[in-house]
């Protein structure tokens, strides 16, 4: 493993931004026998500088196999943060100077942006410029498509040509997509949405896999820092201690087991 990737993973375990617990629940309504939350790094400017590091260094390996990068774009809100810091790391750590820039949830329409109706903020795209779009996960995909819509739409205001030129992530959960018995009504609101999920989740079932599937429908390759496999074998392997059950301690032979039981139901098959 990249000394970049371990000192990710190593400050992931050691803030709680990666754990293990009983009961807990994904957004799908899956159960899930652990949870990685990104947002552990906003609590200090020092985790956030660790976790910037990490992607800049996923995204100089990519540049050293041969992907032209001009701008880093972050998904609003949270990938804003990401990617704005990813490009300092880039240039304090390895003299790479590239662009930044955001979308904004409605167009801006009056200051630099007057007649143009942009969505964007920061760096300008130009013609036949490469953008790597970041992001803290990826599950649906949808995130990531509605990305490339608007840089999409922003490349046709002036008439230019633009590439996106890949997709970053901080882990992938490597698992397929959930199945539900029926369809879910509308007008739910969020909590209501998320009983509905656990009451009408098929477990056991094996929905899609939306990262491959993205990854063959566009041919934009999407990268992570780490792979959730290659995180919990080298913690089990090096006893690196984590939060289990609210209790720091290295993993044990049962959580071990007990995510690989999980995997092997719900753990995605590529190529």
């Amino acid at each position: 493993m990249e000394e970049y990737k371990q000192v990710f993973l190593k400050q992931s375990a050691d803030i709680g931004a990666l754990f293990f617990k009983d009961k807990l629940f994904l957004k799908d309504g899956r159960p899930t026998p652990y949870f990685y939350n990104t947002g552990a790094f906003a609590e200090k400017a020092s985790y956030r500088w660790d976790l910037a590091k990490a992607y800049a260094g996923m995204i100089v390996d990519i540049i050293n196999k041969g992907t032209n990068i001009d701008i880093i774009f972050g998904p609003s809100y949270k990938a804003s943060l990401i990617a704005g810091d990813t490009t300092l790391a880039l240039l304090h750590e390895y003299g790479i100077n590239l662009g930044c820039c955001y979308d904004r949830k409605e167009e801006k329409t009056h200051g630099e942006a007057s007649g143009t109706e942009s969505r964007l903020v920061g760096a300008k795209l130009f013609d036949g410029c490469n953008i790597y779009i970041v992001d803290d996960v990826a599950t649906s995909m949808t995130t990531k498509r509605d990305s490339i819509e608007t840089i999409t739409l922003e490349s046709q205001i002036p008439g230019i040509k633009t590439q996106v030129a890949g997709i970053g992530v901080g882990v992938d959960r490597e698992q397929v997509g959930p199945v539900y018995d029926s369809e879910m009504p509308s007008g739910l609101d969020k909590k209501a949405q998320a009983n509905w999920k656990r009451e009408h989740i098929v477990l056991g079932a094996r929905g899609e896999d939306a990262i491959g599937d993205f990854v063959k429908e566009t041919n934009i390759p999407v990268t992570s820092i780490l792979g959730i496999t290659e995180a919990v074998n080298h913690l089990y392997e090096s006893q690196y201690p984590l939060l289990i059950n609210n209790k720091k301690q290295p993993m044990d032979e049962v959580a071990y087991n007990i995510f690989n039981e999980y995997m092997e139901v719900y753990g995605v098959e590529r190529e």
